[in-house]
C-alpha cells in the first residue's frame, strides 16, 4: 500500500500527539488513563503486641509492650486507580463515620467521587459527583449533592499528603462537615518502649462527658453509673476488652416490719463495669466503635418499688497517638445528646 505525503504528515502528527499525552500527566496516558506510577508509600497504623519472658515455673521475669507497624491499602496520589478514603463526619444531631470512593482518572482527566456518611444513630447520607481532577498534583475538588433535608450540598477537597496519600475535607451550610483520618507516624526502633507518648498501650480508660444530660420527669439520671475511666484492655492481637458488667436493679426488703428497696449490682468488686460499655478497634483505620447503658430512676419520687430506665448510647471515635476521642450519641425522651467520649493510655493496676 502506497502512503501519500499527506497520510504520512498525518501519522507523524498522531504519533507526535500520543507521545506528548503518555508524558502529559507523570506516566499517565491521557488516552486510555493508564499510568505506570508506584507509589512511594503507604499509610501505616499504630498497633501493638505484648510479649513476656521469664521463669516457667515462678513467672518472674520481663514484660515488654512492642510497637509494630501495620500496613494499609496503597494510596495513589495521580487517581491512577480506584480507592477509598476513610475519615469522620459531625453535624447538629451528632456524627459519625464518612467514606470518599474516589475512582479511576478517565482520558478526560475527570474522577467520579462517591461519599457515605454514617452516623452513629444508623442513618446513612450518600451523594455523588464527577469533577475534574489534577493527576500531577492529586487535587480535586467540587460539591457532593447531599439532600437538603439533611446534610446539604457539601463542599469538599482532595489533596495529597506528603506521608498520609491523599486526605478530604468538607463542609456544607446546614452545619455539616467531614474530614479523613489522621494517621501518626511511629518509630519502631524503641523496642523497650520506655516512652509511651504516642503509642496507644494494653491498659486503657474510657469516659464519657455526661453533664448535660436530663432525665425524664420524675425521674434523675444514675451518674454514678456512667463509664468514667472505665478499664479496657488489649490483647497482643489488637482486641479491646471491657469487663463483666453486674446486673443493675432494685431488690425488695424486708426488715423490722418495713419494706424497702434497694439498688443491687453496684458493689460486686469484680463486676465493675456497671454501664455495660462495649468497644471495639478498627486498627487498619484507626477507629473505635461500641455501646454503653445509661440508666435513670424514680427513686426519689415514688414509695413503691422504684424503675429504671435504660437508655444505650452509641459511641464512635478515632485513636491519635496513645489515646482518642469521639461521640456517644444517646436520644432520651424526644432529646438527642451528643456527648464528648475520651480513651486514654494508663498505667497497669
Amino acid at each position: 500500500m502506497k502512503t501519500t505525503k499527506k497520510q504520512a504528515g498525518i501519522l507523524t502528527g498522531m504519533l507526535i500527539m500520543a507521545g506528548t499525552a503518555l508524558v502529559a500527566k507523570e506516566d499517565c496516558c491521557v488516552l486510555c488513563g493508564e499510568c505506570s506510577y508506584t507509589p512511594t508509600y503507604t499509610p501505616t497504623y499504630t498497633t501493638t503486641t505484648t510479649t513476656s519472658s521469664g521463669c516457667v515455673f515462678c513467672g518472674e521475669g520481663s514484660y515488654t509492650t512492642v510497637t509494630t507497624v501495620s500496613g494499609g491499602s496503597k494510596i495513589y496520589p495521580d487517581f491512577s486507580k480506584s480507592q477509598t478514603l476513610s475519615g469522620s463526619f459531625s453535624g447538629p444531631s451528632g456524627g459519625g463515620t464518612a467514606a470518599l470512593k474516589v475512582g479511576k482518572i478517565s482520558n478526560k482527566g475527570k474522577v467520579k467521587v462517591s461519599a457515605t456518611l454514617k452516623s452513629t444513630g444508623g442513618k446513612k447520607y450518600t451523594a455523588s459527583v464527577t469533577v475534574d481532577a489534577d493527576a500531577a498534583s492529586g487535587s480535586a475538588s467540587g460539591t457532593l449533592p447531599f439532600s437538603s433535608k439533611n446534610v446539604g450540598a457539601m463542599s469538599f477537597e482532595i489533596s495529597a499528603d506528603e506521608t498520609q496519600g491523599l486526605v478530604f475535607s468538607g463542609s456544607s451550610d446546614n452545619g455539616y462537615s467531614m474530614e479523613s483520618y489522621e494517621v501518626d507516624d511511629v518509630d519502631v526502633d524503641d523496642e523497650d518502649n520506655e516512652d509511651n507518648d504516642g503509642v496507644l498501650g494494653n491498659y486503657l480508660a474510657f469516659s464519657v462527658d455526661g453533664g448535660d444530660l436530663e432525665a425524664p420527669e420524675d425521674y434523675d439520671i444514675l451518674s454514678d453509673l456512667l463509664p468514667m475511666e472505665t478499664s479496657v484492655t488489649v490483647n497482643s492481637k489488637g482486641k479491646w476488652t471491657t469487663g463483666s458488667a453486674p446486673s443493675i436493679k432494685y431488690k425488695k426488703y424486708k426488715e423490722d416490719g418495713e419494706t424497702y428497696y434497694e439498688l443491687t449490682g453496684v458493689d460486686d468488686e469484680n463486676k465493675t463495669n456497671y454501664s455495660g460499655l462495649k468497644l471495639s478497634f478498627n486498627s487498619k483505620k484507626g477507629t473505635f466503635s461500641g455501646s454503653f447503658k445509661i440508666y435513670a430512676t424514680n427513686e426519689g419520687s415514688t414509695e413503691k418499688k422504684p424503675k429504671l430506665k435504660k437508655y444505650t448510647a452509641k459511641v464512635s471515635g478515632s485513636i491519635s497517638g496513645s489515646g482518642g476521642s469521639g461521640t456517644a450519641t444517646v436520644k432520651i425522651g424526644k432529646v438527642k445528646y451528643s456527648l464528648p467520649v475520651t480513651i486514654e493510655t494508663v498505667d497497669a493496676d
